[in-house]
């Protein structure tokens, strides 16, 4: 698999990809590199099976003391990125599969995804990284605000502004929006969301376009 996107400096950043052995999360250990991260990555397998090079630890993510020495992990490692990747998707339908298959999947998908995420995110906000309004250049479109970049196509009748935003979700730069906000510390992010009538996906382009977007982006090669 290949990974077709934009060039973004990362010089400097430490990016962690969980499931890096194969398809999206390979892919993706491949561009950060590319991009000039320092790339950690994980999976079952003793060393990276891709084209780059990075920092390489294996974990059963299943078991109690793989999924606490990997949170470990990602913790010291003070990621700037976490590709939470790590994932399976082996159940069969809901006719065949049994409570084992289900507690299996359950116990990586969401369980392990869960810790992951809250080691790195700790790191993250230990580290100063949060997700507090700022001053960005943007464009309405469509009663949405999106990030300004060489990457979205203006029409004509836009133009880039200066505003106050914070993104409340993570998503495609051309379709995830932002919203106007001065929510600068953490005790009014908590106050903001809680008064929100808008749920995170309020900001997704898509939603707005058709009820199936997502899907036509899907038969067309999006993934």
């Amino acid at each position: 698999m290949t990974f077709d996107a934009a060039p973004t400096d990362l010089s400097g950043r430490t990016c962690i990809v969980t499931g890096a052995n194969g398809g999206i999360g390979m892919a993706t250990a491949e561009h950060f590199a590319a991009c000039g991260a320092r790339v950690l990555t994980t999976d079952l397998g003793d060393s990276f099976a891709g084209a780059c090079e990075s920092e390489h630890r294996a974990f059963d993510l299943l078991s109690e003391d793989g999924l606490a020495a990997c949170c470990e992990w990602v913790g010291a490692a003070r990621p700037d990125v976490l590709f939470n990747n790590a994932a399976l998707f082996d159940m069969g339908s809901v006719l065949q599969a049994d409570l084992a298959q289900y507690d299996r999947l359950f116990g990586l998908n969401v369980r392990a995804m869960y810790a992951v995420m809250q080691a790195a995110s700790g790191a993250m906000v230990d580290a100063g990284i949060k997700g507090y309004a700022h001053d960005r250049m943007c464009i309405r479109r469509a009663g949405q605000i999106l990030a300004h970049s060489e990457h979205l196509n203006l029409r004509v009748d836009e133009a880039p502004e200066m505003m106050h935003v914070r993104f409340r979700t993570l998503g495609d730069l051309t379709i995830t929006g932002a919203f106007e906000s001065d929510a600068d510390t953490l005790e009014k992010i908590i106050e903001e969301v809680a008064a929100t009538r808008i749920t995170e996906r309020g900001g997704r382009m898509d939603d707005k376009r058709s009820d199936s977007a997502m899907e036509d982006r899907k038969k067309e090669g999006y993934f």
